[in-house]
């Protein structure tokens, strides 16, 4: 974090005054930068738009991937056994050790019950051994569905939601006819007689979390209370039962489309987590039975209603009867002196049987553990080694149904696709911002410090790459592989001058400011520190977010082309995208999309649809009624943001452009003002000229331009 976001984070009260302040503290540096000596560069070298493009720039926007990453052909299913009852179980490779001491403990005590398990991240069946079980690969149990999930979920959420694939899987395949389904990080110390035969009778068998409330809920400083188990589920999805049949496949095929589907794991959505999902079991179908026995799922989360002991050569009984199942969820070997990361209320000192029952089974994975515990979860990284972090995850889930694409994200092609993307905005949100600016800016106070950069997120990008990229692991690499950087005309000049002076900068180096820009950047410190740094924090580009905000930067860097064409919105636009384009690869570098998009908004365009949809909107128009001449402008566009979701009306460059407009020549808004069915209606009406002086009364006064449109009008 910078020293000034620190210092931002100190006042948040006043952000917009610091947004003001921030802007003046980059003007000055920018100052400071053209009046340093630049290491005698000749600067008088043109730029080479070859030499940019061998340097790893890209002048036109990358295409929406169209079709579908070929996926590899489906492994016939394995040889099944001619068993009734099936054991299943999912984990990741790292989790492997936990789930070769379930396998040997199930197999202990039902030796001729076939054990499935799924590997969410196992590239092959054969990839992890687990003795005694039928090992399956995340991509055979997800099917076609298993790219977006395994990018958007951690290793934790894909093994959560791998369960009713799993099931899925062995309805279409196995000839099993009940199951049990069993958490990787359980043990299972005596038969499961019990939840067996209650498939008899009913569809589903499910394990409560607890069967009573918590001795002492005045400490509301201990976790989990009965709150957060009531959030999380009133029945435990680690361990249950359930048989064959048309409502508990029904009922499969509903959890399955929950728990990978938009919205799935998602807080802001109230979880939706697997468990979650998996407790509309009582209510989606009607043949459950709750299994109350309390040598079942023993857990933190139900210590207070049971008695655990120890009796001695390795039995442990629960209220006088053996302890069937242990279930040791947010255990780890790492921190062995606490059961769960998810308690508070229990130390292991206190309670002498369960400090011997994790002895023994610290004991079963270090036996089982043959080096996977230090494994890295496969899909932690993209195929470049961009390491996918917790807030990438959250911008995947969040913005789901505008980023996901037929392309596998484990593919050089895929993870250029979604690296950019978390590069762009999603303006259906109400921000300009990239979507992982958006997501940091969301969840980090003290950025919420800086101001309101929804419209204008040139600030937010500049903190981005000035100092946010080394906030975490993972940002520096995706801002160097993927972001959509055009340079600037002063920084492809630089480039020109730099090989020049020094060519064996770049000697060596496929991609100099993309995959190699560290090293370029390392280079360029010893010869030139203050360039390095200029290329460092981005000075020399910028990103490129929208087209019609690229052409708006750009034309915000040359006051000369207001002189040349004043009314480059209006009546000039034609002239000046022709000099766009004219001088492009000259005096400019921006994408031929973005002068495109630009001369087809221009010339009033944008007015007349976003007019189209505000006349039609009366609270628009009571609460904004002088919106169109400048007066809530920002705040009608923020409107019309959520309706890029569905409407087909008006689009982004529409709202961006009308923004531009009002900031530059809000008069051109004064005829579309009269004509809104609330002024026309009014008394005295926009028809006469007392209504009009009286309607735009607070503009006439502002400037005397909007006089002269009134006279026009």
């Amino acid at each position: 974090m910078s020293q000034l976001t620190r210092a931002m984070a100190k006042v948040p009260v006043i952000g917009p005054y610091l947004q003001k302040r921030y802007w003046e503290y980059l003007a000055r540096r920018r100052a400071v930068a053209a009046t340093i000596p630049t290491s005698t560069l000749d600067w008088s070298v043109s730029p080479d738009p070859e030499f940019l493009r061998q340097l790893g720039y890209r002048f036109d926007a990358p295409p929406r991937p169209a079709r579908r990453t070929p996926e590899p052909a489906p492994l016939p299913p394995p040889v099944w056994p001619a068993e009734d009852v099936y054991f299943l179980s999912v984990c990741s490779i790292n989790h492997a050790p936990f789930t070769r001491a379930l396998v040997e403990s199930i197999r202990r005590h039902h030796p001729s019950a076939p054990v499935v398990v799924a590997v969410v991240d196992a590239p092959s069946r054969d990839a992890v051994a687990i003795d005694g079980a039928i090992v399956l690969t995340g991509r055979e149990v997800f099917g076609s569905d298993f790219e977006y999930p395994s990018l958007k979920f951690n290793a934790a959420e894909l093994c959560c939601a791998a369960k009713p694939q799993l099931i899925d899987y062995l309805l279409r395949h196995s000839p099993a006819q009940r199951f049990v389904y069993i958490d990787s990080d359980i043990y299972v110390f005596a038969p499961l007689r019990a939840m067996i035969a209650r498939l008899d009778d009913a569809d589903f068998v499910v394990t409560p979390h607890t069967l009573a409330p918590f001795p002492t809920p005045e400490k509301f400083w201990e976790t989990p209370s009965l709150g957060e188990l009531a959030h999380a589920g009133v029945f435990n999805a680690g361990m249950f039962g359930m048989r064959r049949g048309e409502a508990p496949e029904k009922f499969i095929a509903t959890w399955k489309g929950l728990v990978v589907g938009p919205g799935a794991f998602m807080k802001s959505q109230g979880g939706q987590a697997e468990q979650n999902a998996f407790n509309w079991v009582t209510c989606f179908t009607e043949s459950v039975a709750v299994l109350h026995d309390t040598a079942y799922n023993v857990a933190y989360w139900n210590l207070h209603d049971r008695s655990l002991r120890y009796e001695g050569g390795g039995r442990w009984t629960v209220d006088g009867e053996p302890l069937v199942a242990f279930h040791f969820s947010g255990f780890s070997p790492s921190r062995p002196w606490q059961l769960s990361n998810h308690d508070t209320r229990y130390g292991l000192y206190i309670l002498p049987s369960v400090a011997r029952l994790r002895d023994f089974y610290l004991e079963q994975l270090e036996t089982h553990d043959r080096g996977e515990l230090r494994t890295p979860y496969r899909f932690d990284t993209f195929p470049s080694g961009v390491r996918i972090n917790s807030f990438m995850r959250e911008a995947f889930r969040e913005h789901e149904i505008f980023l996901r694409a037929d392309i596998s994200p484990w593919t050089p092609e895929g993870e250029a696709y979604y690296g950019r993307a978390l590069l762009s905005p999603a303006p259906y949100t109400g921000s300009l911002a990239p979507i992982l600016l958006q997501t940091i800016y969301d969840l980090r106070p003290d950025l919420r410090a800086l101001g309101d950069f929804t419209l204008d997120p040139r600030p937010l990008i500049h903190w981005m790459q000035s100092s946010g990229i080394y906030d975490a692991d993972g940002y520096e690499a995706l801002f160097d592989l993927h972001r959509p950087a055009v340079p600037a005309h002063r920084g492809a000049v630089l480039m020109a001058a730099l090989r020049k002076k020094w060519p064996r900068l770049f000697e060596g180096l496929a991609d100099p400011m993309h995959a190699d820009r560290r090293e370029f950047v390392a280079r360029l410190q010893a010869v030139a520190p203050h360039e390095a740094q200029l290329v460092r924090d981005g000075s020399l580009e910028y990103l490129y977010t929208t087209p019609i905000s690229a052409i708006r930067h750009f034309f915000s860097q040359r006051p000369d082309l207001v002189a040349a064409f004043p009314d480059f919105l209006f009546d000039d636009a034609p002239a000046f995208a022709a000099w766009l384009r004219e001088k492009r690869m000259k005096e400019h570098f921006l994408p031929a999309e973005a002068i495109d998009v630009f001369e087809k908004h221009a010339g009033g365009r944008p007015l007349a649809r976003i007019f189209s949809y505000y006349a039609r909107t009366w609270p628009l128009m009571e609460v904004w009624p002088l919106a169109l001449v400048g007066h809530g402008s920002v705040e009608v566009a923020r409107s019309l943001f959520p309706g890029l979701r569905h409407s087909i009306e008006f689009d982004l460059a529409d709202i961006e452009m009308f923004l531009w407009a009002m900031a530059v020549k809000p008069w051109a808004g004064v005829a579309l003002t009269l004509e809104l069915p609330i002024n026309t209606t009014r008394h005295p009406s926009s028809r006469s000229r007392a209504g009009q002086n009286e309607i735009l009364g607070p503009v006439l006064r502002q400037d005397r331009r909007f006089q002269l449109a009134l006279d026009a009008y």
